[in-house]
């Protein structure tokens, strides 16, 4: 319940792929048509699907030049969760020091770190194994929103691979809830 966007690199029903498997739409898989399109189509790369990337299955890959943007989900403030599963290979390492996974910034002229924005940041620029993120807020709006990237401008572009996004506008009210999301992207991605 309360699944309101679902990003699935495995699944490339889910994707508007070009000849060199770019991915120019990521298409919401929770029925919500929250679907995000690429930021800057014309960018030299634009994010990739890799096949047999994380765990035998497929991850979207970005190199600091594109990302993706999507629309609010939701204008009225309100609860919200969000798991992302990333890794950076070693030669993804680099980029700017902090690098987005998820952003949402319902007021634009602050940063996403000043609420009621909110976003998941990598800080190092290192290589870093399969990883689960979790944000956990209350009181916010969701979106507009990006996925590997800062919602405003076009830095702070994620250098790694992304396997699965899930949020939800709702919090979990308990540690068992939580546990079967855990349970299922472990099994899935291998995420210690």
């Amino acid at each position: 319940d309360g699944l309101v966007l679902w990003l699935d690199a495995d699944d490339p029903a889910a994707m508007t792929l070009d000849a060199q498997d770019q991915i120019l739409r990521w298409r919401d898989k929770s029925a919500k048509g929250n679907d995000v399109d690429v930021d800057n189509p014309k960018a030299a790369t634009l994010p990739l699907r890799v096949s047999n990337a994380l765990n035998g299955r497929a991850v979207v890959r970005f190199d600091g030049t594109a990302a993706f943007v999507g629309k609010a989900i939701r204008t009225a403030k309100g609860p919200v969760t969000v798991f992302v599963v990333s890794q950076r290979l070693p030669d993804q390492a680099g980029g700017k020091a902090w690098q987005r996974l998820f952003s949402s910034r319902p007021q634009l002229a602050d940063n996403d770190n000043v609420a009621p924005n909110f976003g998941i940041s990598v800080q190092q620029t290192t290589a870093y194994v399969p990883t689960l993120a979790l944000l956990e807020s209350n009181d916010v709006p969701i979106g507009p929103f990006a996925v590997a990237r800062n919602v405003v401008g076009t830095s702070e572009i994620l250098r790694g691979d992304i396997a699965e996004v899930l949020v939800y506008d709702r919090p979990f009210s308990s540690q068992t809830e939580r546990r079967k999301v855990f349970e299922y992207l472990a099994k899935k991605w291998a995420v210690a």
